[in-house]
């Protein structure tokens, strides 16, 4: 190694590596910080999926209920027709 590599290579551990150093624990910080943003959206997206399927077992059970009430519906307006008619009869 010349003497000028040996003063460059000094020149960058004493200027650059601090600067370089400071850079990669920034960097580390962010990706901390990106690491646990994540987790939380990822844990959003959990909760998210939850209701949803909570929501579409409540849509679906809702949807049964007016089925058997339109049914029931039908069954007592078929009741009230045969009553109307039975009257005209009698």
């Amino acid at each position: 190694m010349s003497i000028e590599q040996v003063v460059n290579a000094a020149d960058i551990d004493i200027h650059e590596l601090p600067y370089m150093e400071s850079l990669y624990w920034q960097v580390k910080d962010e990706v901390d910080n990106m690491q646990l943003t994540r987790q939380y959206l990822s844990n959003d997206i959990q909760a998210l999926k939850d209701e949803i399927s909570i929501l579409d077992k409540i849509a679906f059970s809702s949807e049964q209920d007016c089925k058997r009430t339109e049914q029931r519906v039908q069954e007592l307006t078929d009741k009230k027709d045969k009553l109307e008619n039975w009257s005209r009869i009698y």
